[in-house]
């Protein structure tokens, strides 16, 4: 197998080997300007039927954060988070109970939308 790997890609076994010097992965600060700048959202289906071994029973997970303060603005467990609607629905629950405060910009499951 090795042999066949080597062949392949015969770069990739000097990359995982012993003293090979990864190329280094600069940090940046995160920068917003204050609560409700940037909320991030997105959905977890870490609680499937397949984790949990009970079943047919899924508990998928959406999340919305604030970027500012890390704060975790809203959990919930919804029957399918894959749904425009649901995910719908949900943002406007979230935006009722902070008082119709909209955040300047949303990134959702890797795509970002303006508001």
């Amino acid at each position: 197998i090795r042999a066949l790997f080597r062949s392949i890609a015969p770069e990739g076994a000097e990359k995982r080997g012993p003293g090979y010097k990864h190329t280094q992965i600069y940090h940046v600060l995160l920068m917003a300007y204050g609560p409700f700048h940037e909320v991030s959202a997105d959905g977890h289906e870490k609680l499937n039927a397949q984790a949990l071994c009970m079943g047919d029973i899924n508990l998928p997970i959406y999340t919305y954060h604030d970027k500012w303060s890390g704060y975790l603005l809203k959990i919930s467990v919804l029957p399918n988070t894959r749904t425009a609607a649901a995910i719908g629905h949900l943002y406007l629950d979230l935006v009722s109970e902070y008082g119709g405060k909209l955040s300047i910009q949303y990134v959702l499951s890797g795509f970002t939308h303006f508001t």
